[in-house]
Protein backbone atom coordinates (compact mmCIF):
# COMPACT_ATOMS: atom_id res chain seq x y z
CA UNK A 1 0.00 0.00 0.00
CA UNK A 2 2.98 2.16 0.96
CA UNK A 3 4.65 1.53 -2.60
CA UNK A 4 1.27 1.94 -3.87
CA UNK A 5 1.15 5.81 -2.38
CA UNK A 6 5.00 6.77 -3.35
CA UNK A 7 4.23 5.52 -6.90
CA UNK A 8 0.84 7.58 -7.26
CA UNK A 9 3.01 10.93 -5.24
CA UNK A 10 5.68 10.31 -8.10
CA UNK A 11 3.47 10.07 -10.61
CA UNK A 12 1.28 13.17 -9.69
CA UNK A 13 4.88 15.73 -8.95
CA UNK A 14 5.97 13.91 -12.59
CA UNK A 15 2.83 14.85 -14.24
CA UNK A 16 3.03 18.65 -12.56
CA UNK A 17 6.57 19.16 -13.43
CA UNK A 18 5.98 18.55 -17.21
CA UNK A 19 2.60 20.63 -17.04
CA UNK A 20 5.25 23.49 -15.69
CA UNK A 21 8.12 22.78 -18.11
CA UNK A 22 5.67 22.60 -21.23
CA UNK A 23 3.85 25.84 -20.32
CA UNK A 24 6.95 27.54 -19.66
CA UNK A 25 7.90 26.48 -23.59
CA UNK A 26 4.22 28.47 -25.00
CA UNK A 27 4.92 30.49 -22.73
CA UNK A 28 8.23 31.66 -23.49
CA UNK A 29 7.34 30.67 -27.15
CA UNK A 30 4.66 33.05 -27.46
CA UNK A 31 6.53 35.88 -25.96
CA UNK A 32 9.41 35.53 -28.29
CA UNK A 33 6.68 35.90 -31.36
CA UNK A 34 7.46 32.29 -32.67
CA UNK A 35 4.14 31.41 -34.56
CA UNK A 36 4.51 27.82 -36.25
CA UNK A 37 2.28 28.60 -38.57
CA UNK A 38 4.00 31.78 -40.26
CA UNK A 39 6.89 32.05 -42.28
CA UNK A 40 10.02 33.87 -40.57
CA UNK A 41 12.84 33.83 -43.62
CA UNK A 42 14.78 36.46 -43.85
CA UNK A 43 13.37 36.95 -47.28
CA UNK A 44 9.90 37.31 -46.42
CA UNK A 45 8.09 40.52 -47.40
CA UNK A 46 7.26 42.44 -43.86
CA UNK A 47 5.54 45.42 -45.45
CA UNK A 48 4.40 47.22 -47.77
CA UNK A 49 4.15 50.87 -48.53
CA UNK A 50 2.88 52.74 -51.46
CA UNK A 51 3.30 56.89 -51.20
CA UNK A 52 0.54 58.03 -53.47
CA UNK A 53 -2.31 56.08 -52.07
CA UNK A 54 -1.36 56.55 -48.53
CA UNK A 55 -0.77 52.48 -47.81
CA UNK A 56 1.59 51.52 -44.99
CA UNK A 57 0.69 48.60 -43.62
CA UNK A 58 2.27 45.19 -42.47
CA UNK A 59 2.55 41.84 -44.95
CA UNK A 60 1.45 38.14 -43.46
CA UNK A 61 3.73 35.77 -44.86
CA UNK A 62 2.01 32.15 -43.71
CA UNK A 63 3.18 28.79 -44.38
CA UNK A 64 -0.13 26.95 -45.35
CA UNK A 65 -2.67 28.27 -48.27
CA UNK A 66 -6.28 26.95 -47.00
CA UNK A 67 -8.98 29.48 -46.48
CA UNK A 68 -8.68 29.35 -42.64
CA UNK A 69 -5.45 30.05 -42.43
CA UNK A 70 -5.37 32.87 -45.36
CA UNK A 71 -8.46 34.60 -43.67
CA UNK A 72 -6.77 34.87 -40.09
CA UNK A 73 -3.38 36.45 -41.66
CA UNK A 74 -5.69 39.20 -43.82
CA UNK A 75 -6.68 40.27 -40.15
CA UNK A 76 -3.37 41.67 -39.42
CA UNK A 77 -2.37 42.96 -42.67
CA UNK A 78 -1.92 42.39 -46.35
CA UNK A 79 -0.73 38.90 -47.17
CA UNK A 80 1.55 37.09 -49.50
CA UNK A 81 0.14 33.91 -50.79
CA UNK A 82 2.45 31.50 -49.79
CA UNK A 83 2.69 29.82 -53.18
CA UNK A 84 4.49 32.89 -54.93
CA UNK A 85 8.15 33.83 -54.26
CA UNK A 86 9.79 36.22 -51.43
CA UNK A 87 11.72 39.44 -51.89
CA UNK A 88 14.78 38.96 -54.09
CA UNK A 89 13.66 35.89 -55.84
CA UNK A 90 12.77 35.31 -59.17
CA UNK A 91 9.05 35.21 -60.57
CA UNK A 92 5.40 36.94 -59.06
CA UNK A 93 5.20 37.71 -55.60
CA UNK A 94 1.20 37.72 -54.67
CA UNK A 95 0.06 39.95 -52.01
CA UNK A 96 -3.41 40.76 -51.51
CA UNK A 97 -5.41 42.19 -48.67
CA UNK A 98 -8.42 43.79 -47.14
CA UNK A 99 -9.46 47.83 -48.36
CA UNK A 100 -12.73 48.93 -47.13
CA UNK A 101 -14.25 52.59 -47.61
CA UNK A 102 -17.08 52.44 -44.35
CA UNK A 103 -15.83 55.42 -42.28
CA UNK A 104 -15.79 53.53 -39.08
CA UNK A 105 -13.38 50.16 -38.93
CA UNK A 106 -12.31 48.85 -35.63
CA UNK A 107 -9.58 47.00 -37.29
CA UNK A 108 -7.73 49.11 -39.74
CA UNK A 109 -5.84 46.04 -41.44
CA UNK A 110 -9.52 46.23 -43.24
CA UNK A 111 -8.30 49.01 -44.72
CA UNK A 112 -4.69 47.62 -45.51
CA UNK A 113 -4.78 48.26 -49.78
CA UNK A 114 -7.24 50.85 -49.91
CA UNK A 115 -6.82 52.85 -52.85
CA UNK A 116 -5.44 50.62 -55.43
CA UNK A 117 -7.81 51.50 -57.88
CA UNK A 118 -6.22 54.62 -57.88
CA UNK A 119 -3.03 54.01 -58.46
CA UNK A 120 -1.39 54.84 -62.09
CA UNK A 121 1.06 53.26 -64.75
CA UNK A 122 4.27 54.34 -63.41
CA UNK A 123 3.45 55.08 -59.72
CA UNK A 124 6.03 53.19 -57.39
CA UNK A 125 5.28 50.53 -54.38
CA UNK A 126 8.12 49.57 -52.15
CA UNK A 127 8.25 46.26 -50.31
CA UNK A 128 10.78 45.80 -47.53
CA UNK A 129 11.92 42.59 -46.08
CA UNK A 130 13.82 42.61 -42.33
CA UNK A 131 17.04 42.99 -44.67
CA UNK A 132 16.31 44.52 -47.89
CA UNK A 133 14.00 46.93 -49.74
CA UNK A 134 12.83 46.76 -53.16
CA UNK A 135 10.94 49.26 -55.39
CA UNK A 136 8.54 48.08 -57.90
CA UNK A 137 6.82 50.55 -60.73
CA UNK A 138 3.23 49.72 -61.67
CA UNK A 139 2.38 48.59 -65.40
CA UNK A 140 -1.38 47.98 -64.94
CA UNK A 141 -4.22 48.66 -63.31
CA UNK A 142 -7.66 46.67 -63.78
CA UNK A 143 -10.77 46.15 -62.17
CA UNK A 144 -11.56 42.70 -62.91
CA UNK A 145 -14.70 40.06 -62.53
CA UNK A 146 -13.30 37.69 -59.60
CA UNK A 147 -14.53 34.62 -61.11
CA UNK A 148 -13.27 35.38 -64.63
CA UNK A 149 -9.59 36.20 -63.23
CA UNK A 150 -6.76 34.65 -62.02
CA UNK A 151 -3.48 35.47 -60.67
CA UNK A 152 -0.54 33.45 -62.29
CA UNK A 153 2.30 32.58 -60.27
CA UNK A 154 4.89 31.81 -63.23
CA UNK A 155 7.01 34.95 -64.09
CA UNK A 156 10.54 34.96 -65.69
CA UNK A 157 10.89 38.53 -64.13
CA UNK A 158 11.51 39.83 -60.53
CA UNK A 159 7.13 40.79 -60.26
CA UNK A 160 4.77 41.65 -57.95
CA UNK A 161 1.06 41.38 -57.79
CA UNK A 162 -1.78 43.27 -55.73
CA UNK A 163 -5.60 42.59 -55.14
CA UNK A 164 -8.31 43.46 -53.40
CA UNK A 165 -11.49 43.90 -53.39
CA UNK A 166 -13.46 46.39 -55.14
CA UNK A 167 -15.53 47.19 -51.69
CA UNK A 168 -15.24 45.06 -48.13
CA UNK A 169 -17.21 42.60 -48.18
CA UNK A 170 -18.06 41.97 -52.20
CA UNK A 171 -16.14 39.16 -53.87
CA UNK A 172 -17.51 39.87 -57.20
CA UNK A 173 -14.87 42.19 -58.30
CA UNK A 174 -11.09 42.67 -57.36
CA UNK A 175 -8.26 45.53 -58.28
CA UNK A 176 -5.75 43.68 -59.57
CA UNK A 177 -2.20 45.91 -60.09
CA UNK A 178 1.01 44.68 -62.10
CA UNK A 179 4.49 45.71 -61.47
CA UNK A 180 7.99 45.23 -61.90
CA UNK A 181 10.97 45.16 -59.72
CA UNK A 182 13.18 48.27 -61.00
Amino acid sequence: MVHIKKASILIAIWIALFGVLFAGVIAVSDFAGVNYLFSEDVNDPIKITIPVIGVDTTIENPIENDIATLDSALKEGAVRHPDSVRLGERGRMFVFGHSSSLTVVHNQNYRALNGLGDLKVGDSIFVESSEKEYEYIVDDVRLVDASEEYVTLEDTGYSLTLSTCNSFGATQERFVVEAHRI
